[in-house]
């Protein structure tokens, strides 16, 4: 073996190691001094020659042959040289590996010299600042043993201050059939950091990058402007095989951009998931296969993407979701193109978002200009991986997305849209089984719904939608005309559904397509070219795509009233509440508190359907007091604070309004207790109910003075809430805590606004209305395919609500209870009846089955079936179909918009009102916020004039 020089003389073999490394160091001192008159040498490094002082005295367009099957330890650093020539440092052993074009395996580890790390944080091979034109071919890059420490097995770069500017970021770099791996069982972050520009990883084998509670990347970039031309490679690792941002760049604004990923082969180790029959025991960290946090112009073009499964993420195989949240203030995702790729034995497939929820500026629209088309998924499956099974998750606001000419074959459903709606969103061409719900998004039924809601203005055209449905359905009047829906996947036409071949037959009558002339679903042609590389079109670095100014978000309208009008009267805004000025009286203000928290402890032991005296005894019975004593002690409170008061006139501005209130109180009270004892159970609680309301008013009028609205008032407001929407008087430390929301913004008069809207809708969210009043209305939604009535809804509401406080002891027992009785005897209730006795228990389920859009499989529908048949109450499978998440998820827009109407203004909708309001909140994905439409009801006169007169 000898090392030539650009002298023309040789160095003989009969010089022993020990004196390798000498003679190379004075041989390229030599190189060094006369580099600017001579021509580039080729000079081998052999085993015990010190790789870094070849290195060092290298020049541009020298060649470095490292003796194949030889050990070099690192770190090794890439000195910054002049010139723009490519220093090459590759194995003796070229010859032996594949050619150029392709991709070497480990098995070609032999004809390779190793390049190690030593552990101690260090790489094996790292850059200097700025450093060019390096080209590394046939090397193997690992660590001395499987316990080395190391972050990144290759640093490109780096990601902190030292390289703060675009001057400082190494550039023209290159990994060429190279083996770069961890060891099987080793922990190791980083197989390449990518914080380069205009860098090439081809032809290689990346592999076994894994840790557990972190995430491991093969190629992980974010403080790299590039170019970078990822090509032919296997890629392998447990948290995101390739990742794009994820790191605030130590470059202010920087964007990876022009990002070019073909060919290659992305997969996990089967073996890293506890899913998989083979699991090798240790529970690795795994998310995804590829992530654009933060990148700009990329090409994902005739890749093969397969195994990854539910772990630290829920499965989605591919994800472009800017954050700026991790990825610094300026992140985007966009101009991005994934095409002609194989995505395959992953939970779900791909996640596109256009804002980020994380960040603490969200709202700005920065994922956009998005392409998917021409791909093939197939084994998208739960049961199979974990997860949801979807193809798209979908949404946020992302905007100009196309979905175009993409065969699935998913197991879930085919998209979940949630967040802000998407705008030009285009989905035409695709094949793909419907499954249970195709389109569904948060709240909305399956097809139009979610479509309208979630991408308006949408093109929806020439997709075949196969039945594949575990319950029979015409999905055709779900969506748009011109889609297709056979019943099965693949009466389609497909030849080799099994074998994951998925070409249409020529027969098929989706061979053609009438928009472009093509098949509907993948063109299989297309596909295998990009992924074979034998395409006869060049594939250049992707031509940067114009990236045009976002377009300006339209101009929110004024909130109109509940009920629109052609010119809608602004809401009134609520005064802040003024701070309490303690009285020097009180004898009047601590007898009307005491019969106020006695009557309310009655009214929450009623229920206005009780039938008889005994009933009422026993439900507002304490330790042997009478129901009526109760009462009357009421009664007896309220007259003592009546005369108590006239002695207090001089202490409250507001006296005169707080003697109507409390003779108007006193009148109220005793006729509920007369009603008690008369046996006129039915009008019991409404009579005590209005001689709290006044009981209330006179507390407000004598704590803050005499003020115009009482609502306006923290401590009012919320007692107003409790009997608005569930039904009962309050807990005290309930409503201690929901005053205490709103008092805590002093006078702060846009904090109080934002706080008295938040807490407002807090009752709908709550678990004690979802329990009581949402499931009354899901009730009649179910059974009777109608919208309860406001009178219904509170006689059913009192009953199902009956003696709950969510958070006192033994209040779920309490629930269980009322819902069973409630459910028995709804069942029996005639209109029931009519409408259900005559059905089998096979058409029952499947009546209910199909009024809530509940999808129970073969399996599920087969044992409620059984269950009726062995003797089951027909209100038990009732239960289960309304009580399901699905039919929840259906209703709640509109039971949230219903309940603005019941809750503020005590009535039943108008047409018109409901409609627009449900068309804003659907607008807004179910943002009651954004939608204004709590604000709007809250100071709507409607709402504020039930108030001002008690």
């Amino acid at each position: 073996m000898t090392t030539q020089t650009r002298f023309g003389f040789h160095l003989p073999r009969l010089f022993n190691h020990k004196f390798k490394s000498l003679v190379l160091f004075i041989t390229l001192f030599i190189f060094a001094g006369t580099a600017q008159t001579t021509h580039a040498a080729t000079l081998t490094v052999g085993a015990g020659a010190s790789l870094q002082q070849a290195l060092d005295a290298a020049q541009p367009g020298d060649t470095l042959l490292l003796e194949a099957g030889a050990t070099f330890i690192g770190p090794f650093t890439l000195p910054n040289k002049q010139g723009d020539a490519w220093i090459t440092i590759q194995s003796s052993a070229l010859a032996s590996l594949p050619g150029a074009g392709q991709r070497v395996s480990p098995s070609d580890s032999t004809s390779m010299p190793k390049l190690l790390s030593p552990g101690l944080g260090e790489p094996a091979i790292k850059t200097a600042s700025g450093a060019h034109h390096y080209r590394f071919v046939g090397v193997e890059i690992s660590t001395t043993n499987a316990s080395a420490n190391v972050y990144d097995l290759v640093r490109l770069g780096a990601d902190d201050s030292s390289q703060s500017t675009l001057a400082s970021v190494p550039h023209h770099l290159a990994f060429d059939r190279c083996y770069i791996h961890a060891l099987p069982t080793q922990s190791l972050k980083r197989g390449i950091a990518l914080h380069s520009a205009e860098t090439s990883i081809i032809n290689s084998y990346v592999s076994s990058f894994k840790v557990v509670g972190q995430e491991a990347q093969a190629i992980g970039s974010w403080n790299g402007p590039g170019p970078f031309h990822i090509i032919n490679n296997y890629l392998e690792a447990a948290g995101e095989v390739i990742l794009f941002g994820g790191a605030t760049p130590a470059i202010t604004g920087l964007i990876p951009t022009d990002i070019e990923v073909r060919r290659n082969h992305f997969a996990k180790d089967p073996a890293w998931s506890p899913l998989y029959p083979a699991y090798a025991g240790t529970h690795w960290t795994c998310k995804n296969l590829f992530e654009l946090k933060n990148a700009r112009r990329a090409v994902i073009d005739g890749n093969l993407f397969e195994y990854n499964w539910n772990d630290a993420q829920q499965g989605y195989a591919i994800l472009f979701t800017p954050r700026p949240n991790d990825s610094g203030a300026a992140a985007v995702v966009e101009d991005i193109q994934f095409t002609n790729n194989v995505v395959r034995h992953v939970a779900a497939g791909i996640h596109v978002a256009g804002e980020d929820s994380l960040s603490s500026t969200p709202d700005a629209i920065i994922g956009r200009r998005i392409t998917i088309s021409n791909n093939l998924f197939y084994d998208v499956d739960s049961a199979n991986w974990g997860g949801d099974g979807a193809f798209m998750k979908v949404g946020a606001g992302v905007q100009s997305v196309t979905v175009d000419h993409n065969t699935v074959d998913q197991k879930g459903n085919i998209t979940k849209a949630w967040g802000t709606p998407v705008s030009n969103f285009v989905f035409t061409n695709n094949l793909m089984p419907h499954n249970d719900y195709g389109f569904i998004g948060d709240s909305q039924g399956p097809g139009l719904g979610t479509l309208n809601t979630y991408f308006p203005g949408y093109t929806f055209d020439r997709n075949v939608l196969a039945g594949d449905c575990s319950y029979a359905v015409n999905h055709d009047r779900w969506y748009p005309a011109n889609n297709f829906f056979p019943t099965q996947l693949d009466a389609a036409g497909f030849v080799n559904r099994a074998g994951g071949d998925y070409r249409l037959l020529p027969t098929s009558p989706y061979a053609t397509s009438a928009t472009d002339g093509k098949a509907v679903g993948c063109d299989f042609n297309a596909l295998n070219a990009a992924m074979t590389g034998v395409s006869p079109t060049p594939t250049p670095t992707p031509t940067p795509l114009p990236t045009p100014l976002p377009t300006p978000l339209p101009t929110p309208l004024p909130t109109p009233l509940p009920t629109p009008s052609a010119t809608p009267t602004p809401a009134p805004t609520p005064t802040p509440a003024p701070t309490p000025t303690p009285s020097t009286g009180g004898r009047t203000q601590t007898r009307v508190l005491k019969a106020r928290l006695d009557a309310q402890s009655i009214s929450n032991d009623l229920s206005t359907t009780v039938a008889t005296a005994a009933s009422v005894s026993s439900a507002v019975t304490t330790q042997s007091v009478s129901p009526t004593d109760r009462l009357a002690a009421v009664v007896l409170d309220i007259q003592q604070a009546y005369t108590e008061f006239g002695g207090e006139r001089s202490l409250y501005p507001a006296a005169s309004r707080i003697e109507v209130a409390l003779s108007t109180a006193l009148n109220y009270a005793v006729a509920a207790n007369a009603f008690a004892m008369q046996n006129h159970m039915a009008e019991v609680k409404p009579s005590l109910q209005k001689a709290i309301d006044n009981l209330e008013l006179a507390d407000v009028l004598m704590v803050y003075g005499n003020v115009q609205n009482p609502v306006d008032y923290a401590q009012y407001f919320v007692r107003q809430h409790y009997v608005d929407f569930l039904g009962r008087e309050p807990d005290e430390t309930g409503r201690a805590f929901w005053e205490s929301q709103i008092a805590n913004c002093g006078s702060d008069s846009r904090c109080v606004e934002a706080r008295r809207i938040n807490v407002s809708a807090a009752y709908f969210h709550s678990i004690e209305f979802k329990e009581t009043g949402y499931l009354v209305y899901r009730l009649y939604r179910a059974s009777f395919g109608r919208t309860v009535l406001f009178n219904e809804f509170l006689a059913d509401t009192q009953e199902v609500a009956k003696g709950v406080i969510v958070g006192e002891t033994g209040w779920q027992d309490r629930l269980a209870a009322n819902k069973k009785a409630f459910y028995q005897a709804w069942t029996q209730r005639p209109d029931f009846r009519a409408r259900y006795d005559s059905l089998t228990a096979s058409q029952f389920v499947d009546v209910l089955c199909a009024a809530t859009g509940v999808v129970a499989n073969g399996a599920e529908r087969d044992a409620l079936v059984a269950s009726l048949q062995a003797g089951a109450p027909r209100a038990d499978v009732l239960a289960t179909l309304v009580e399901s998440n699905e039919f929840s998820r259906f209703e709640f827009n509109k039971a949230f918009v219903l309940m603005q109407y019941f809750g503020y203004l005590r009535r039943d909708p108008d047409a018109a009102g409901y409609g627009y309001w449900l068309s804003k909140l659907e607008q807004f994905g179910g943002d009651y916020q954004r939608a204004e439409m709590v604000k709007a009801f809250l100071g709507s006169t409607e709402y504020r004039d039930r108030f001002i007169q008690q």
